[in-house]
């Protein structure tokens, strides 16, 4: 989503807290489909060169395994919002393993790309200022303010009822999850059991 009032551009990828910083810089409110994901790329393609140079742009990025966690709970929950999508066949919601298995199909280009995939620009680089992480959502946010010059607070809403991400796998569902969010998962130095990881949020700027 782009503001010019505050001249930035929020790439928002899903399961990554981006309703409530919707709901903090556009006022919008948290519905199914209230969502813009817009990859950066697009916004590349349609706006004037100036502004897309010089906008700041920024994202949150979270752990994968827990991220596939929040998806899966979240499509649960939202069953009748999305069930007669033919894309998504109903048996895909019996179990996580069963939710994980159908990401590996093609489809989940169309349910959960890349993280990486949303800040990639014409060329195939990332092409962002910063990039947040979930896990530090409330720091990271506080730094993005910052850098636009304005104080606002930050509503947590769209949460996913669910437990501790880890407990959902079994070994090979944490190697699926790994071969599937490979590009995620070096682009932060993610790692199953450490959900709060090292090295902080990145900045190209």
């Amino acid at each position: 989503m782009i503001c010019d009032e505050w001249k930035c551009i929020f790439i928002h990828i899903n399961r990554t807290g981006g309703k409530s910083i919707e709901n903090a810089i556009w006022n919008i409110e948290s519905t199914y489909g209230s969502a813009d994901h817009t990859k950066i790329r697009k916004w590349e393609q349609e706006l004037d060169k100036t502004i897309f140079d010089s906008y700041f742009k920024f994202a949150f990025f979270r752990n994968p395994w827990d991220r596939a966690v929040s998806l899966y709970h979240y499509y649960k929950q939202t069953r009748d919002s999305y069930k007669n999508r033919r894309h998504l066949p109903p048996e895909m919601m019996y179990s996580f393993e069963n939710f994980i298995n159908f990401l590996h199909l093609e489809d989940k280009k169309l349910l959960a790309p890349t993280q990486v995939s949303y800040i990639e620009d014409l060329n195939g680089n990332p092409r962002i200022d910063f990039v947040g992480r979930f896990e530090n959502f409330e720091n990271d946010w506080n730094k993005v303010c910052k850098q636009l010059g304005i104080k606002k607070k930050l509503p947590h809403l769209n949460k996913s009822e669910h437990k501790n991400y880890r407990i959902y796998y079994n070994e090979e569902l944490i190697e699926k999850v790994e071969e599937l969010y490979k590009e995620d998962i070096e682009f932060f130095n993610y790692n199953f059991w450490r959900n709060i990881i090292f090295g902080g949020s990145r900045r190209w700027k």
